[in-house]
């Protein structure tokens, strides 16, 4: 698949990628559409994103598509399901986390940020 991969403050190139692997609580989304947010820009630009970004890594955390794989542990969701994300991963273990204001945790990890996002195609 093309991936556009963010390499440094200003610099995104096209790559070739093997489709990842499904962990046993991961689901992998065909993606369908994506939005370039305005955090996308930021961080495009250098700035910070909503949690620290490490190059390289695909970006694009506002995407939608169809489910094609789910690792064995996922519930509630099926393969050829439509699906959006909610591309924020809360720790549940912190202290912002664990008085209900989870957006202040203190190890947010979040799709299109610190681990790749929707920015991929499959044409």
């Amino acid at each position: 698949m093309k991936s556009a991969v963010f390499t440094g403050k200003g610099k995104i190139v096209v790559e070739n990628r093997d489709l990842p692997q499904t962990g046993n609580n991961d689901v992998l989304i065909k993606v369908m559409a994506a939005g370039i947010c305005g955090t996308d820009v930021h961080i495009f630009h250098g700035e910070a994103g909503s949690a620290d970004v490490n190059p390289p890594v695909v970006l694009g955390h506002e995407f939608a598509g169809v489910v094609t794989s789910i690792g064995e542990d996922v519930t509630g969701i099926k393969e050829g399901d439509k699906v959006n994300v909610d591309p924020n991963i809360y720790c549940g273990h912190c202290q912002y986390c664990n008085s209900g204001r989870k957006q202040l945790c203190s190890n947010m990890k979040a799709v299109g940020v610190t681990m790749d996002g929707g920015f991929h195609s499959t044409v």
